[in-house]
């Protein structure tokens, strides 16, 4: 993030009386390789009742 991104941030939080957190972030990925085999519950938005799991051929996040 650029240093004038993060003044404005902070200058828009100290108008507003918004209170500021740090947060130490590591940086994730789609699609990282599986050594491993993966299942997972399907999405509940996920209408497809012939299936209960689903197998992850990519990892939906995860270290590069």
């Amino acid at each position: 993030m650029k240093l004038t991104t993060i003044n404005i941030v902070f200058t828009i939080a100290l108008t507003r009386h918004w209170c500021i957190y740090q947060l130490d972030i590591n940086n994730v990925f789609l699609n990282g390789v599986l050594q491993e085999n993966v299942f997972m519950k399907q999405h509940h938005g996920f209408i497809d009742e012939t299936y209960l799991v689903c197998k992850l051929h990519k990892a939906l996040y995860g270290p590069k």
